[in-house]
């Protein structure tokens, strides 16, 4: 491994962004990766993506450098005050300390500086060509043990510590594999054993995701599993409160997951799912007949898949779904509100609580890095749908909340067989429970 503490990590010189980067530089004391850019560098705002992978794995975006974080690096003699094209990338706490391995991938030469950004023509860079980095550098990270967030934790940690959040661990003489960015490469016989692997899902299969014990959603599972198994159980601690979700496949996913471990009864009684909701429309003209009949507490809505841009050829700018997005949850605004003044005396209709969640991102198959494109279902786009929806919940004044899964999908994220849906059962067990526990108190 080529291994970096405080300093610059290896550049990989056939990337096609190598000509303009001047350094990719750690600065561990603050959990930062700095990408500073040539002065006359073509890309001058690069879309740019880390992953971290080793005894956990994580990953990450970039953003211009901000005020505050200038003057933390004043003390780093290479920056000095000369901070113009300069691009951070926080790993913050959702990695275990020791020697990770460091990819950082370029997906686009220049990215969206407002919301009337047209990224319809832009071709994702080429895949094979994307990484900046040098092939198997790394970092140390350094972290104190007190760690007390869920986090994807390497298979090979299990074997030797049952708390990875309470004590230092040793992998021993085990080594450990880099996770690199798939892609849907074209292979003609009798290529290169690495074309075919480009595609491989193996290095992913290396982890399991962990939660805290205060915070771990398994305790509601645990309690749907009992009741699948007997129907006599005792319901008197388990909240039947019900959540509905709205959305399309990813939405199907995850009901089909939830039926086939603990049974439709059981998760019929917590949970309802309309997994026909491609667009917005869609949600304003179903949401409250699905909501009455069947009779929930909760609406969890995800839109997105569809409107950046398949199958229908072209995407939705950020400025349009944004302005789709608002005439959605004004109708669901003014739902919530008829069922809160119905909800008086003896009616047995319930006040709603509303929810977005975050988009997944779709891996990178070959309509994605298709030029020109075919569909927009990248980091880059997703990022700007999901930035989009949690402003607009926070603009709600409280009426509406924004559910974020990216500390479990965002590691994840180019992993599924298809390039598209999460069928990993780690993925999903993991992503209902946090709806449910986290965001819906399911459970008292």
């Amino acid at each position: 491994m080529l291994q970096s503490k405080e300093g610059p990590i290896p550049l990989e010189r056939s990337s096609t962004l190598s000509s303009d980067v001047e350094v990719v530089y750690h600065v561990p004391s603050q959990s930062l990766i700095v990408v500073k850019l040539l002065a006359n560098a073509s890309c001058s705002n690069p879309v740019l993506r880390c992953r971290l992978s080793g005894p956990s794995l994580s990953a990450f975006s970039f953003h211009p450098i901000s005020d505050s974080e200038k003057k933390n690096l004043k003390k780093i003699p290479l920056f000095a005050n000369d901070f113009k094209n300069v691009l951070i990338g926080n790993y913050g706490n959702r990695v275990l300390p020791g020697e990770h391995y460091i990819e950082i991938i370029h997906l686009y030469c220049n990215g969206w500086t407002n919301f009337s950004f047209d990224f319809s023509h832009l071709c994702l860079e080429d895949p094979t060509r994307h990484r900046i980095t040098e092939k198997k550098s790394s970092i140390d990270i350094l972290l104190s043990w007190s760690i007390d967030v869920p986090l994807w934790v390497n298979r090979m940690l299990e074997r030797t510590q049952k708390d990875y959040f309470k004590m230092p661990f040793e992998l021993g003489s085990k080594t450990l594999q880099p996770v690199y960015t798939r892609y849907q490469p074209t292979c003609p016989p009798g290529s290169d054993p690495s074309c075919i692997d480009a595609a491989s899902t193996e290095s992913f299969m290396n982890y399991n995701f962990a939660w805290p014990r205060e915070l771990d959603p398994a305790l509601l599972l645990s309690h749907m599993r009992n009741l699948s198994m007997d129907n006599t159980t005792s319901t008197h601690d388990f909240n039947p409160k019900k959540v509905c979700f709205m959305g399309a496949s990813h939405t199907r996913e995850i009901r089909n997951h939830l039926y086939s471990v603990f049974g439709a009864r059981t998760i019929d009684s917590v949970a309802a799912f309309d997994d026909k909701a491609k667009y917005t429309e869609y949600v304003q003209a179903n949401a409250e007949t699905f909501v009455t009949k069947s009779g929930c507490d909760s609406l969890v809505i995800g839109v997105g898949q569809w409107p950046a841009g398949w199958p229908g050829g072209r995407p939705q700018l950020f400025d349009e779904y944004k302005k789709n997005m608002e005439s959605m949850l004004l109708s669901l605004v003014i739902l919530k509100d008829k069922l809160e003044e119905n909800n008086t005396g003896n009616s047995t209709q319930k006040a709603l609580k509303l929810y977005l969640r975050s988009m997944h991102y779709n891996a990178l198959g070959n309509t994605c890095t298709a030029c020109p494109p075919t569909e927009w279902r990248n980091p880059f786009v997703i990022d700007g749908y999901n930035a989009i929806a949690k402003q607009l919940a926070l603009e709600s004044m409280d009426r509406v909340e924004f559910i974020d899964t990216d500390f479990i999908i965002g590691p994840m994220w180019d992993s599924p067989g298809d390039w598209c849906h999460f069928k990993n059962d780690d993925i999903i067990s993991n992503t209902f429970p946090h709806f449910t526990r986290s965001h819906l108190k399911l459970v008292r």
